[in-house]
């Protein structure tokens, strides 16, 4: 006979096995709406029933036409999607059923922004926000790049679909590649629909850009959507580098040039007073007269060049050199022309001398 441990043991083996073949379906239900006429919206937060709620997509419908909304929730359970007005009011509501789609019609509903909301256990799961749609974007100018920091005009154009709340005013927004918006802006109208402004975009990146009109009624702190533009994408660049600053280093160097070239004139104004000493020498021929003052002569002329030298300004060496070099051949001709009659005279006696011998 097989023991009761045997058996117990088999039945935890058999409960481990099973476990582990068909695990426990453990965790929150997911719920999720989304639309076929979405589009891509700048994010922002949405409180419903005292929840908030981030959102990102928002449908767009024309009045008559319905709104259809694709549920996601868990197989085999029902719940219920409500739509309420941005007063939060209840205006109606459907069954859906695990994976489903159900749809609301506009016909009573007049243009604003509303919202669908998903009750499962006692509460809100989900939120998501649509615009029946007074004003139809019907053009945009929006340029495809710009620099970072440099204003550009953007314009747009509005087609008026139905009646309704009144416009307040006609909104141009920036986000950035997290859809966080970074400009945001009113434009101003020029008449017949049409509205216009100039905005920058502080750095460079990659941009989606929105067109708002608005109603006067607020939904969480913002006017409320009459229409809402296709997103238009926007590439800013970096602000391109100005080269005015090399041209005035340039022009700086310039203005250098022409101070060296007056700094290279002032020294040829010096060589012209330097040959003040060489008016001496013109006096030495006067020794030539007596052969006697030949010795005399040669101490008084370099006395006479430094005391030139001292009363000039600061008595360069260079003209030192060359009131020497002038007085030198002064004492040497001196000398020759003294000797001449003498050598005349032995001339002419030796001469004599060899006629009286023949």
């Amino acid at each position: 006979m097989v023991s009761r441990s045997t058996i117990g043991i088999c039945l935890v083996i058999a409960t481990v096995l099973a476990v582990g073949m068909f695990p426990l379906s453990v965790g929150a239900a997911t719920y999720e709406l989304s639309s076929p006429s979405g589009v891509d919206t700048p994010d922002r937060t949405v409180t419903a029933v005292g929840t908030e709620f981030e959102v990102s997509e928002t449908a767009r419908v024309s009045k008559g036409d319905p709104i259809r909304l694709d549920t996601v929730g868990p197989s085999g359970t029902t719940y219920s999607v409500e739509l309420r007005d941005s007063d939060r009011a209840y205006r109606n509501d459907a069954e859906a059923t695990g994976n489903d789609r159900v749809s609301f019609s506009t016909a009573s509903l007049a243009p604003g922004t509303y919202f669908a909301v998903v009750f499962a256990n006692g509460s809100v799961q989900t939120l998501y926000p649509i615009v029946v749609k007074k004003y139809e974007v019907s053009s945009m100018s929006v340029p495809s790049t710009a620099e970072a920091g440099a204003s550009f005009d953007v314009s747009a154009e509005l087609t008026q679909e139905t009646s309704g709340p009144p416009l307040a005013a006609v909104e141009v927004v920036v986000t950035d590649e997290s859809e966080d918006a970074v400009v945001q802006e009113e434009l101003s109208s020029d008449g017949s629909n049409q509205y216009s402004g100039t905005i920058s975009v502080p750095d460079e990146g990659e941009y989606n850009v929105y067109v708002f009109p608005r109603g006067e009624d607020e939904l969480d702190g913002e006017r409320v959507f009459l229409g809402l533009s296709d997103p238009a994408s926007l590439e800013v660049e970096a602000a391109s580098t100005d080269d005015t600053s090399d041209d005035g280093g340039n022009g700086g160097s310039g203005s250098g040039g022409s101070d060296d070239s007056d700094s290279t004139e002032t020294p040829t104004a010096t060589p012209t007073e330097t040959p003040t000493p060489t008016a001496t020498p013109t006096e030495t021929p006067v020794p030539t007269e007596t052969p006697t003052e030949m010795t005399s002569t040669p101490t008084e002329v370099p006395t006479e060049m430094t005391e030139d030298d001292s009363a000039g300004s600061s008595g360069d060496s260079s003209g030192d050199s060359t009131a020497e070099s002038t007085t030198e051949p002064a004492t040497e001709t001196s000398a020759p022309l003294g000797a001449v009659p003498l050598l005349l005279a032995l001339l002419l006696v030796s001469g004599l001398a060899l006629r009286l011998r023949r």
